[in-house]
């Protein structure tokens, strides 16, 4: 691919050399008429030249995990439609807080990207009153990615088959139930939370510092209930060290076809659908907003990227930058009632 030719300083169309051009003085007008058209060529010039050097993209979360191995596939495939290398910067801490703490203040040209999810654009602000940024403020949605459900599991000695049985049991022993998290105010907290609240049930919550501790004490019983990623937990599903008892979308998984909703089997009005989408710091010029959500839209197209998406438990789901917005505002007030009802603390 050609690139646009590169403006020199030489080749600036300047109100000087206009004026010595015609020989005449320039009224303060037309200098700055020249001078808009002269910033507007150059601005078109950096826009279609877009990308320059290599792109990172910042993922709050660990590496190895099904988020950053998701992004990981977007990303090649990313790069080689950019001409330029899209490198993951894996920066947990904090549900994903440090991460996009970094993106929100990184210069707005392009070269800084980042992964948003349910936890660190919209728990975060509902649940940490010290978040260091402002995701309105500081972040411009730029497409959606992914989504994929939870799913709620027990261990398998658990004496319960089905959701209606769970309830009845956790009624029967309030207190008695143990459910993991992975820390205060992450999804997999409000995800427990909301079910406590909205099936009337008294179970105890117990923070891990990160998944794969979760749902090992889950397989050792330390736990009896986990509400986590389809992804991660399908391996233990599929060994049969876990239990699952229903997804928390509005339908059926294809990974899992035989797993229930929420309301097939006969549980509370409940739903959470993780998702993953790509933010930028604010300020980036729309012409690069608009490239760079049309490009990866493109990559989530591909068959051997949907395909790879779906082993992981991943749908790909995108949406531009505009509807991507409307959805996490949306996102924004369904949570923070959930959140308000349940008196959900994230510390």
């Amino acid at each position: 691919m050609m690139k646009s030719p590169r403006i020199t300083q030489k080749q600036r169309f300047t109100p000087f050399l206009a004026s010595a051009v015609l020989g005449a003085p320039l009224t303060h007008l037309a200098r700055s008429c020249m001078a808009l058209a002269s910033a507007l060529m150059l601005a078109g010039a950096a826009h279609a030249e877009y990308p320059e050097r290599a792109i990172k993209w910042v993922v709050p979360a660990a590496a190895g995990g099904g988020a950053d191995a998701a992004v990981r596939i977007v990303a090649d495939q990313l790069g080689r439609k950019l001409g330029q290398a899209v490198v993951v910067d894996n920066r947990p801490g904090a549900s994903g807080a440090i991460g996009l703490d970094a993106v929100a203040k990184s210069a707005p040209d392009g070269y800084t990207l980042g992964t948003a999810n349910i936890t660190n654009i919209v728990l975060n602000r509902q649940l940490r009153s010290n978040l260091p940024f402002d995701p309105d403020r500081d972040l411009v949605p730029v497409v959606k990615l992914t989504s994929q459900p939870n799913v709620l599991v027990v261990n398998a000695s658990l004496p319960v088959k089905d959701v209606k049985e769970l309830i009845a049991y956790a009624k029967t022993h309030p207190g008695r139930l143990f459910y993991g998290s992975t820390g205060p105010g992450s999804s997999l907290h409000v995800a427990g939370e909301a079910l406590k609240q909205a099936a009337a049930i008294d179970m105890v919550h117990v923070p891990y510092k990160s998944a794969p501790m979760a749902n090992t004490d889950l397989m050792a019983n330390n736990i009896q209930v986990l509400i986590d990623n389809l992804s991660t937990l399908a391996p233990h599903i599929r060994s049969g060290k876990v239990r699952a008892l229903a997804v928390t979308s509005p339908r059926r998984a294809a990974q899992f076809p035989q797993i229930p909703t929420m309301a097939e089997a006969g549980g509370p009005d409940f739903q959470m659908v993780v998702w993953g989408g790509v933010v930028a710091p604010k300020g980036l010029p729309a012409p690069i907003v608009r490239r760079l959500s049309e490009d990866i839209t493109a990559v989530l197209a591909m068959p051997e990227v949907k395909a790879r998406l779906a082993e992981l438990g991943y749908e790909a789901d995108p949406q531009g930058p505009a509807a991507f917005a409307d959805f996490i505002k949306k996102e924004n007030l369904h949570w923070s009632a959930v959140i308000r009802r349940s008196n959900i603390k994230a510390d």
